[in-house]
């Protein structure tokens, strides 16, 4: 059976059954144009932000308001740059549902494409300064310090001085850790977010970097007049393969809490009381909102979507991490750069189909809800 390998070699009647492979980007590039073509088809207003050390890239933001658009559906991508595609094929899905009318009309939205150009361009996790965006938001400068203990015992393991090479027995080192102390144990030594390390893995920087403090300056202004939002921040790589969590930063008796359960069930939402998914990480882009448009009813969502082992994962960000640092034409970079891209963003057709399905049925479903208002003010777990 031949795979059939580009878009272009699909017939008519192919097109329409695969049309979900249509909406996943090949790279940034042709993302950010399709983006933005989109976004002027549906008359949303479009904003750019390019970053100082490449020009051609950028955050692009479109907003489309109503003349009673109280209620806002935002969706970002990118946060992590090479988990784009799927934020950005959710993004351009939602806007050709709104061109079909298949999105309710009487909202307003706000797509934050690529939030990290840079590493979704270079398919990489991290931005241009190695910095995890999503351990950079901090309330301020003098809480970019520290790093886990287990993260100290663990960071000779993750961060080699050396080029990546597919012989080496990380996997088996790395099962063996997880026997010893448990899988969560070692997602929250490891994850959660270390300011010691600057080439090491999860490193959440020094300072603010360009890309945090875009949102920082601009994410009040894009919500235009709207008091009721609801925002969802799509990632991917973590969790069985192809399913999906709604990760909340919120304990369990908080009304946002009550109203994600209400919408989505157990075991698809997981609030900041129970983490059998994620950990609980520092400088997060959620709870940062939270903290900073606490005046409004803002409901944050981080939506993880599941790829491949946790362990393989792993070993593919650590393995990309030293092809960029220390990687040399004789070593396994090529090889590092597309496990990357696999693990955050699977080949495979059943897997693109069912999850960009699935998270149009989030989309769809808070939509419908936001419209009948949200209701009780939200509240977040704890400070940035």
């Amino acid at each position: 059976m031949r795979v059939v390998a580009r878009i272009d070699e699909l017939g008519a009647a192919d097109l329409d059954r695969f049309h979900f492979l249509r909406d996943f980007p090949t790279d940034y590039f042709e993302a950010r144009e399709r983006f933005c073509e989109s976004a002027k088809a549906i008359g949303a207003k479009l904003f750019r932000y390019p970053i100082a050390v490449d020009q051609s890239l950028s955050i692009d933001v479109a907003t489309l308001d109503t003349n009673a658009s109280r209620q806002r559906l935002v969706v970002s991508s990118g946060v992590h740059g090479v988990e784009g595609p799927l934020g950005s094929a959710i993004q351009l899905s939602m806007m050709r549902m709104l061109l079909q009318e298949e999105l309710p009309s009487d909202l307003g939205y706000t797509l934050i494409h690529a939030v990290n150009p840079f590493g979704y361009a270079h398919h990489r996790r991290w931005n241009e300064e190695n910095v995890d965006l999503n351990r950079n938001f901090k309330c301020s400068s003098n809480t970019y310090s520290g790093c886990p203990a287990g993260y100290k015992d663990f960071e000779s393991v993750l961060n080699p001085r050396t080029a990546p090479s597919r012989l080496e027995p990380f996997r088996v080192k790395a099962f063996w850790n997880i026997a010893l102390h448990g899988v969560q144990a070692i997602k929250e030594a490891v994850a959660t977010g270390q300011y010691e390390f600057p080439q090491g893995l999860f490193y959440g920087g020094q300072a603010e970097c360009f890309s945090s403090r875009v949102i920082r300056e601009n994410l009040r202004n894009w919500l235009s007049e709207s008091n009721e939002v609801v925002h969802l921040d799509v990632h991917t790589g973590l969790g069985r393969f192809a399913d999906y969590r709604l990760l909340l930063e919120y304990p369990a008796d908080a009304p946002a809490a009550t109203w994600f359960r209400d919408l989505f069930g157990r075991p698809i939402v997981e609030d900041g009381g129970s983490h059998p998914t994620s950990y609980d990480a520092r400088g997060t882009f959620g709870r940062w909102a939270m903290s900073h448009l606490a005046s409004l009813d803002y409901r944050f969502a981080t939506v993880e979507v599941g790829t491949h082992p946790i362990v393989r994962v792993l070993a593919a960000l650590r393995a990309e991490n030293r092809a960029h640092h220390y990687g040399t034409p004789r070593s396994d970079v090529e090889w590092a750069r597309q496990e990357l891209r696999e693990c955050f963003c699977p080949a495979s057709p059943k897997w693109r189909r069912k999850v960009l399905n699935d998270q149009l049925e989030v989309v769809q479903r808070c939509a419908q809800h936001l419209k009948q208002g949200i209701g009780n003010r939200s509240e977040a777990v704890g400070s940035c």
